[in-house]
């Protein structure tokens, strides 16, 4: 088994490598941080959903929030204008 050491000194990318792959993360979160600004139901929802998951403290989150979205129309918009 390889120690701690061995697998730092390891260099896995280039330096041209790691700085193409952290400008592409840049350029990732900027698209993503534009995508939800454009698109403000988004976080509404995320809001709403983990607001009823820390509330109802469920077992399971992901069936959980399968449940979430799986109600209609109605009840989700009731939870995306209910006050935090």
């Amino acid at each position: 088994m390889e120690t701690s050491e061995t697998v730092e000194k390891m260099q896995v990318l280039t330096p041209q490598q790691l700085s193409a792959l952290n400008e592409a993360k840049v350029m990732i979160r900027m698209d993503n941080e534009q995508y939800l600004r454009d698109h403000p139901d988004v976080s509404k929802l995320m809001r709403a959903l983990v607001r009823g998951i820390l509330q109802n403290r469920p077992d399971n989150p992901s069936t959980y929030a399968y449940q979430f979205f799986s109600r209609d129309r109605a009840a989700i918009r009731k939870d995306l204008d209910a006050k935090e």
